[in-house]
């Protein structure tokens, strides 16, 4: 049996380089080790059509000509419609070929996947025991896809079978180690401006927060069925080994010479007391590298009471993208953040600035809950702009399928929009109460451009002082931003009706 991976041709954002939008997707390397040592007689490809600059001309001849069994793909919700052009073409030229999907948009969107007889099965969850179980079959003479937790598929009559959520992998260092091999690594963010020959890794799975907003704690949740048939998440966080982290921190620096590690996890520093035996056991061995992390304010603040944040300055962290959200606590609140508040965020920052300026201060704001208005909205542009933090990253509040917020919206009159091809966090696709579509455009988009222009002199120093790897990427930063702005300003002289587009589309993506 061959399976051909595919991550279709995707556009680019506008904000920053080409090499800076194409990291490493991480679930193909991971759901190939899995098969790999489970299912070894099979044999696999993964293809990442922008690592390979493989435009679409050339990847239907590619999906046309290939040998394989099976063709599996997932992506985000805003690059479905990508997914099905690939789907298409697999139906058309390979019609016996198995085609499966995955992610976090298909499980709640079924008819994206089995409309048109487009796919034949939906893995959903945490894939990796989902999909050997179901190879298995596959290659039965007599397959029996009934009882395959994770499995959404259709029946022999068409229609379509849930076999529920499976439950989670509770010990993560069961899994092998992610299939890297299968993947050119070395052409990941080889010129990339931001993480410079970066890789993305992961130690922990899920999130104990259950934010409304968020689609990536339900993939990793633990799904429990009620009495009434239906299925509720319930947030559990759960992480791999300090030792088998290091494992893989030594195998991606000092086997693939990577410099750069891209710590995919929802909140790194979750649980602060293995952080805290992570950096000892880094600092012991001495490895030099950097690394980016996706994190929190309050995890953060406690890192730095247990001495746990300087120590993860020494041993190489250098940029925390952290979510602030939101200024008001009636929209923390609604977005399931009630711990969190603006204060705290503030207080974070002040302490980034002032005694660890190595590290990169990059928080995130979204706009428009529905009790948005213009008034509220102002504040929290201000408090962003107070904020004084090395990065500023303005948003609209999207809700993706999946997520407590999507079904809210669409059941309030508030969702507007139902193209998913516009749910890139750029757009607005959900109204207020208080504003419009176009008003939430008009108000909120020119201050998404405008709020990295306040406080020059500081966003100038921190381009020419303190650690050269900030110092580069706050420079290269101001020129991609510059070079962001003035696209969108060109708008006004283009022809009547153009819209600036957050996504560019790439020199070789017709191709």
């Amino acid at each position: 049996m061959n399976i051909l991976f595919v991550r279709p041709p995707r556009l680019t954002w506008s904000h920053v380089d080409e090499d800076s939008n194409n990291i490493l997707p991480l679930a193909y390397p991971c759901l190939a080790a899995q098969i790999r040592r489970d299912l070894p007689q099979i044999k696999m490809k993964i293809l990442d059509c922008n690592i390979e600059k493989m435009g679409w001309r050339r990847l239907e001849q590619h999906i046309k000509d290939s040998q394989y069994d099976v063709l599996a793909l997932g992506s985000e919700t805003v690059y479905v419609d990508a997914d099905k052009r690939v789907l298409r073409w697999s139906k058309q030229y390979h019609p016996e070929a198995v085609r499966i999907v995955g992610g976090r948009h298909y499980p709640y969107n079924i008819s994206d996947a089995f409309d048109d007889d487009l796919a034949h099965f939906i893995v959903r969850g945490e894939g990796e025991i989902t999909l050997v179980k179901l190879l298995e079959q596959l290659q039965s003479p007599a397959p029996q896809y009934a009882g395959i937790q994770g499995l959404i598929w259709r029946g022999p009559n068409g229609e379509v079978r849930d076999e529920g959520w499976r439950p989670l992998a509770q010990n993560l260092d069961d899994f092998p180690l992610p299939a890297y091999d299968l993947t050119p690594v070395e052409k990941y963010a080889r010129h990339s401006a931001f993480w410079t020959n970066g890789i993305t890794i992961e130690h922990g799975r899920g999130c104990e927060m259950g934010c409304k907003f968020c689609t990536f704690w339900p993939q990793m949740a633990c799904w429990n069925p009620q009495p009434s048939g239906e299925w509720l998440p319930l947030p559990q966080y759960r992480t791999k080994s300090v030792e088998r982290t290091v494992e893989e921190v030594d195998w991606l620096i000092n086997g693939y010479k990577k410099g750069l590690l891209f710590f995919v996890d929802g909140t790194f520093e979750h649980d602060v007391e293995w952080t805290n035996r992570f950096f000892d056991e880094i600092l012991r061995r001495g490895d030099k590298f950097v690394f980016w992390t996706f994190s929190r304010a309050d995890t953060l603040l406690k890192c730095e009471e247990q001495g746990v944040l300087a120590k993860g300055v020494r041993a190489g962290w250098r940029h925390m993208l952290i979510g602030a959200e939101h200024s008001e606590p009636m929209a923390l609140n609604y977005l399931g953040k009630p711990g969190e508040n603006a204060d705290r965020v503030l207080k974070l920052v002040r302490l980034l600035t002032k005694k660890y300026p190595e590290v990169i201060s990059h928080v995130t704001f979204m706009g428009g809950v529905p009790e948005d208005n213009k008034t509220t909205l102002t504040r929290l542009y201000k408090y962003a702009v107070d904020l004084k933090c090395d990065v500023a990253s303005m948003h609209f509040l999207t809700p993706m399928p999946g997520t407590e917020l999507y079904e809210e919206a669409k059941r309030e009159g508030l969702l507007k929009v139902f193209d998913h091809t516009k749910y890139n966090w750029f757009a607005p696709v959900m109204a207020t109460r208080y504003l419009s579509i176009e008003d939430l455009d008009r108000f909120w988009a020119p201050k998404i451009l405008s709020v990295n222009f306040h406080h020059p002199l500081h966003k100038i120093k921190r381009m020419f002082t303190g650690d050269p790897e900030n110092r580069r990427v706050m420079r290269i930063g101001f020129l991609m931003f510059f070079r962001y702005i003035l696209n969108y300003l060109l708008m006004f002289f283009r022809k009547p009706g153009t819209k600036f587009r957050s996504f560019v589309t790439p020199a070789w993506y017709d191709s």
